[in-house]
């Protein structure tokens, strides 16, 4: 296993995740500039697929483009999916600023 860049931030943030036309929700369960971990109990896409995430905040919504790098399961049950985070968008790195300021 690799080492991480950055450090991921934790966090319980509410999410929605789009890929094949088809919506699901999750949870944010940690995040960094290049990557995050999504709580979900149902993906319909496999692994190296490129999905795209909304993060709803109070006064705007984050879009993200990211990969999925790896998929969770504890005791056969899928638990969620590692994300690699593509090209941020400024916003999105000015979220997590905000983040470290207030840690």
């Amino acid at each position: 296993m690799g080492f991480r860049t950055f450090d991921r931030i934790p966090v319980l943030i509410d999410i929605k995740i789009n890929c094949n036309n088809m919506v699901v929700t999750g949870t944010l369960i940690n995040i960094s500039e290049h990557g995050m971990f999504i709580r979900t109990n149902r993906m319909p896409s496999p692994i190296q697929s490129q999905i795209d995430i909304t993060i709803p905040l109070k006064d705007e919504s984050i879009h993200i483009s990211g990969k999925i790098v790896r998929e969770e399961n504890i005791q056969g049950y899928y638990n969620g999916v590692g994300v690699e985070v593509l090209n941020p968008p400024q916003n999105y790195l000015d979220f997590i600023d905000n983040l470290i300021t207030v840690l």
